[in-house]
């Protein structure tokens, strides 16, 4: 007998905590998308910090984008850089934390996250293609003729609709 999938696992926590869970993919509620959000972005900064790096933000970028007067942080509003010591176990735990949120928001969104994590795999390795370049700070640029993977299609096998208000299943 085989072991468990990391979404089955998922899952079963998602019910326990009393979670109603969508037949199909769908948009969750605003305090469902801003709770995992926020458990989201804790995990990936304590990656962060278990890598000895820092997020440094540029208070002189900032403008006010919302109608309250807040300010929306973009990824011209920010450096990372190394500051400290790194703790692999600190990175580990965080790495899989927020494996463990991204996967429980996509369940709580009706999203099957295997076979679209295969199709990004997949995607990736095909990024190789002759015209791909890499940029000086190591990122792989796609050819001019890569095709982005098939998302959409994904979703629709999963159930999804298109509909963008928020599923009641």
């Amino acid at each position: 007998m085989g072991r468990k999938s990391v979404q089955s696992k998922v899952k079963e926590f998602l019910i326990k905590k009393g979670h109603a869970l969508p037949k199909r993919p769908c948009v969750a509620s605003k305090q469902e998308r801003i709770l995992w959000t926020k458990l989201l972005l804790e995990e990936i900064l304590e990656m962060f910090e278990g890598a000895g790096i820092s997020l440094l933000v540029k208070l002189a970028n900032l403008t006010e984008d919302t109608p309250e007067g807040d300010h929306i942080l973009r990824l011209t509003d920010f450096e990372v850089r190394d500051t400290h010591k790194p703790d692999l176990v600190e990175f580990a735990d965080g790495a899989g934390d927020g494996n463990y949120v991204l996967v429980a928001f996509s369940t709580l969104m009706g999203i099957e996250v295997d076979p679209i994590f295969h199709e990004v795999c997949d995607n990736n390795l095909l990024k190789f293609a002759p015209g791909h370049t890499i940029r000086e700070d190591g990122k792989l640029i796609k050819p001019p003729d890569h095709q982005p993977p098939n998302i959409l299609g994904l979703l629709r096998e999963q159930g999804y609709q298109g509909e963008d208000e928020l599923d009641d299943l």
